[in-house]
């Protein structure tokens, strides 16, 4: 979804990751899986990328622990996923 988001607004990774104060490659890395998002109680890069993109409050750090939750399904080797 932030990928579409990103698209659809025109803005390319280099400029989310301005917006969020962090380096290209590490949303690169989020954007392709490579990296686990971090928890979002612990960061601030949701609330700034999700007011970039402008979705609504608290989307994006609903999406990363979704997405975190279903990493750790994974590694823990259980197959059930969130819909």
């Amino acid at each position: 979804m932030i990928r579409h988001r990103r698209k659809e607004l025109g803005f390319d990774q280099k400029a989310l990751a301005v917006a969020a104060i962090v380096t290209e490659s590490y949303i690169s890395q989020l954007l392709v899986r490579k990296k686990a998002p971090p928890a979002s109680s612990r960061t601030a890069i949701y609330e700034k990328m999700g007011r970039f993109l402008k979705l609504p409050n608290d989307e994006t750090s609903k999406l990363a622990d979704l997405q975190r939750q279903e990493g750790l399904k994974e590694d823990s080797g259980t197959t059930e996923t969130f819909v």
